[in-house]
């Protein structure tokens, strides 16, 4: 089986291949913090796409403790799911009904 991609496409995707790798390195290194809390992510990303994913279960919500406990987040599994296109997941849970209230 061959795969045909034009470079424009190959180049992209090593890119974000090697500035995932960085921020994985740099985490496991302690040089940025492995998570980030809930209103950092907002900050950096948009609440509209940390609720997205959130609400489909594509970033798994960590807390410290119970109760009041803050909500942390992956910082490598946001950097994934802001680099990755996941239209489809969109899709799966896409309603029509959304739109006519």
């Amino acid at each position: 089986m061959v795969v045909q991609i034009d470079l424009y496409k190959l180049e992209g995707l090593l890119q974000d291949a090697a500035n995932l790798g960085a921020t994985k390195a740099l985490t496991d290194a302690g040089v940025l913090k492995p998570y980030l809390s809930k209103a950092e992510a907002y900050r950096i990303y948009s609440r509209r796409l940390i609720d997205r994913w959130l609400k489909e279960n594509l970033l798994i919500p960590e807390k410290d403790g119970d109760g009041g406990a803050k909500i942390r987040l992956s910082r490598v599994r946001l950097e994934v799911l802001a680099r990755t296109s996941n239209r489809v997941s969109w899709f799966k849970n896409f309603r029509t009904d959304q739109f006519h209230k």
